[in-house]
């Protein structure tokens, strides 16, 4: 099993390579190269040209990506995570999905827990929602939404339209089940506005509002 809470305190006299090397002794995993295959998952965060620098000076960035190679590196096949993408930019997250998601696919199993909720939809096949410290219910998005995607409309005009709001400079947005998109735009049409961005809402956000504010 690896695990990588969300905070995590990596020794700061060590370097990266030497952290994994170390792992690698505890879990007396046996391999021909094993400073090879600890370079290999530190190439893959992007560590590597840093694999021989104290992590004392590392940013949150580079420490929670040098902390997913650690608890990836003995080839677990149970990964326990908490809040695995914090303190990273764009990039990180994306690489590190990627990253998990082959993880997956290669037979491992992942168990987390995020406030991401876009990052983590392409990695978790159930979600168990937690609202005011009580787990509500264990399901699919697709089961609490009951099969309607929402879409997110924004449009540019000066003349209210029904079900859109108002942000900012003649700016609206609005949230529509998919089967009356076509009603909403012709409605904003109608006003004069120009359609700006029509997107799905993220499920998983959208099935977590729905059902604790169905409650």
């Amino acid at each position: 099993m690896g695990y990588v809470p969300e905070n995590p305190s990596l020794p700061d006299y060590l370097t990266p390579l030497e952290m994994l090397m170390m792992s690698l002794q505890v879990n007396r995993i046996e391999i021909s190269n094993p400073r090879a295959h600890c370079m290999k998952w530190l190439e893959r965060f992007g560590m590597d040209h840093s694999s021989n620098k104290l992590m004392r000076g590392f940013s949150k960035g580079m420490l929670q990506r040098a902390a997913l190679a650690h608890g990836l590196v003995a080839n677990p096949r149970l990964l326990v995570l908490d809040e695995p993408l914090s303190g990273l930019d764009p990039i990180g997250r994306r690489d590190v999905v990627e990253i998990l998601a082959d993880f997956k696919a290669s037979g491992g199993s992942i168990f987390l827990t995020s406030h991401v909720l876009h990052d983590v939809e392409r990695l978790a096949d159930r979600f168990g929602l937690i609202h005011q410290g009580e787990l509500k219910t264990i399901a699919h998005p697709g089961d609490l939404m009951g099969g309607e995607e929402i879409l997110i409309v924004r449009s540019l005009g000066t003349q209210p339209v029904a079900g859109m709001t108002l942000e900012s400079n003649d700016r609206w947005s609005g949230k529509c089940p998919r089967s009356e998109l076509w009603p909403l735009l012709h409605q904003l049409e109608n006003a004069g506005h120009r359609i700006m961005e029509i997107k799905p809402m993220l499920n998983l956000e959208n099935a977590f509002l729905k059902y604790v504010e169905g409650r």
